[in-house]
């Protein structure tokens, strides 16, 4: 049984609205995020703290029980939360997801904890090493831990870490079995890498919205 995780959570000041309601070639960006998980998933969940706006939905949310823990604190929840595993996690800004891309990264999960794609090309011991102010987060390292794959064995290394007050979502991938997707791995299923596309803020909607009308002239479903 697999779980659809949609990490909604966030507060959209860079957008200055709710960015998952937006409208993108007649769908909300998180009805995107549903259709995209469905064809894998028995059950969906929606990680949020303001569960009003998915109402009309039908699906099940989850609140954060560690409060400004940040997405890592909606993954917590969500895996608490699921009746099945693996858990596909991604975020609600995501407009491009690739459901053949999400499903291979299923497809490597049976005997990790994590399935994160990195298409950096850096090494754990580059990753490493760094303290405080200093540690890197994933954005920086071209690591996508908010379109990836994981099981409920990392509940504990999760928690620690937002214990610890650390919010980044790449601080616990070195304490579980972590299976890195490397850019080779995903360009044939997405050689745009269209699928890690964020839309955060009005600039970036705008190339959202140039893409989607791309994609159409060229035929590309979604």
């Amino acid at each position: 049984m697999t779980t659809g995780l949609i990490l909604a959570g966030g507060k959209s000041q860079r957008m200055g609205q709710d960015k998952s309601l937006l409208v993108l070639a007649g769908r909300t960006l998180i009805e995107r995020a549903l259709d995209a998980l469905r064809p894998l998933c028995d059950e969906l969940l929606i990680a949020t703290n303001a569960p009003h706006p998915y109402e009309h939905l039908h699906v099940r949310t989850v609140p954060d029980r560690f409060l400004e823990g940040g997405s890592l604190a909606g993954l917590q929840a969500g895996l608490t939360a699921a009746a099945g595993e693996p858990v596909i996690a991604v975020a609600c800004d995501m407009p491009f997801l690739n459901t053949g891309l999400l499903r291979y990264l299923v497809s490597l999960s049976a005997d990790v904890d994590a399935v994160v794609p990195d298409l950096s090309g850096s090494t754990l011991s580059e990753r490493a090493g760094a303290t405080g102010d200093n540690r890197p987060k994933a954005k920086h390292l071209d690591l996508h831990p908010l379109h990836a794959v994981y099981r409920r064995t990392c509940l504990p290394a999760i928690e620690a870490q937002l214990c610890a007050d650390d919010r980044r979502m790449m601080g616990f991938l070195d304490h579980v079995r972590t299976r890195y997707v490397t850019r080779a791995e995903v360009l044939p299923f997405d050689s745009q890498l269209h699928s890690f596309f964020n839309a955060n803020t009005p600039g970036e909607w705008a190339e959202a919205e140039r893409i989607a009308r791309s994609r159409l002239d060229a035929g590309v479903a979604g």
